[in-house]
């Protein structure tokens, strides 16, 4: 896709960061699951609003910032994990 790079995409993330933060994801948790998804849809549309994107990418990106702040202690496997066994 032209105009899509790394630094655009953390670009992307620093700002679904910031506004799942200002909504809380653990007000989000604590919501019913009809609820949540509506507040969830209106965060994709802020986003989509602040940043110019695409709606599947605000989506992926307001995911991804709610995993992000459920769990910040996570680090990904270190490399040379996973492959193929003998």
């Amino acid at each position: 896709m032209p105009g899509s790079t790394r630094q655009r995409s953390q670009e992307i993330q620093a700002a679904a960061m910031q506004v799942v933060a200002r909504m809380g994801v653990k007000n989000i948790d604590a919501m019913t699951v009809d609820a949540a998804r509506l507040v969830l849809v209106a965060l994709y549309k802020q986003l989509q609003s602040e940043e110019t994107v695409a709606r599947d990418t605000a989506r992926r990106h307001i995911a991804r910032a709610c995993r992000r702040q459920r769990h910040p202690d996570w680090q990904p496997p270190p490399d040379g994990w996973g492959g193929k066994r003998e």
